[in-house]
């Protein structure tokens, strides 16, 4: 189904400064929006930087990403979603009796991003393609793959675990040849260990500070903080990094 440029707006009784207190909080976006459950800012509220949205619709789940494009206090704040490039603002104008606030979405032409250009990569005959592709739409996108410090650090008894993803750094550099000509990057990201309600439950203190003690810094990674990587090499930002191997591990591998 395409997607359509919508628009709304509506009058209330508070001044401009006060609507931009409650729209600026992004974390409260889902107090009206019907699908977003839940908005996480990576960082503080300015241009460049990046979201993490969990969405629902109905019985389905889905998470998302968006760039903050456009931040004026008072006036109009505009994120863009990182997977279709719609644009979805919020501007807000006095009135004689308060503000009004107006929300945007607009949809570039032909769509775009990657959901558009590379939908569920599979291998087949030993080439990457695409399948349920929109034929109609340039070629364009990027592909990372998750990566573990086993395959680099050598960690007694991880040999399985460390050979399957050694291999994905030579899975970037052929398929960065293969697809070059489609404009699709091919990237691996190599996370460090990350801190996790989990691991409350598997590890004591004495296993967690042997991990602890791999780390420069002592402390081990949060998920927002592989998020943020995450997000810019998904996104345009990243648009020269291609067949690289990117360690997001506070120095682990590097000592």
């Amino acid at each position: 189904m395409t997607k359509r440029n919508l628009e709304a707006s509506i009058d209330i009784d508070a001044a401009p400064n006060q609507v931009w207190h409650v729209v600026s909080d992004l974390k409260r976006l889902p107090e009206w929006s019907p699908q977003c459950q839940r908005m996480q800012l990576l960082g503080r509220l300015r241009d460049g930087v990046y979201t993490l949205n969990w969405n629902r619709q109905g019985r389905k789940f889905w998470p998302s990403a968006s760039k903050l494009v456009r931040v004026e206090p008072n006036q109009p704040v505009a994120f863009r979603t990182l997977t279709n490039n719609s644009v979805w603002s919020f501007e807000i104008t006095p009135t004689g009796t308060g503000s009004r606030l107006t929300e945007r979405r607009v949809v570039p032409p032909h769509g775009g991003g990657v959901d558009g250009h590379c939908q569920k990569p599979y291998w087949w005959g030993g080439q990457l393609r695409r399948r349920d592709a929109r034929r109609d739409q340039d070629d364009g996108g990027s592909i990372f793959m998750t990566g573990s410090i086993a395959s680099v650090k050598g960690f007694r008894s991880w040999s399985v675990h460390a050979a399957s993803k050694a291999v994905l750094h030579a899975y970037a550099r052929v398929w960065l040849s293969e697809l070059k000509d489609r404009r699709i990057r091919v990237n691996a990201l190599t996370p460090g260990q990350v801190a996790r309600p989990i691991q409350e439950q598997l590890f004591d203190e004495e296993a967690k500070a042997h991990f602890e003690a791999l780390i420069p810094r002592g402390k081990m990674g949060s998920p927002e903080e592989i998020a943020t990587v995450a997000l810019f090499r998904a996104s345009d930002d990243s648009s020269y990094v291609n067949g690289m191997e990117l360690m997001v591990d506070g120095g682990t591998t590097a000592v």
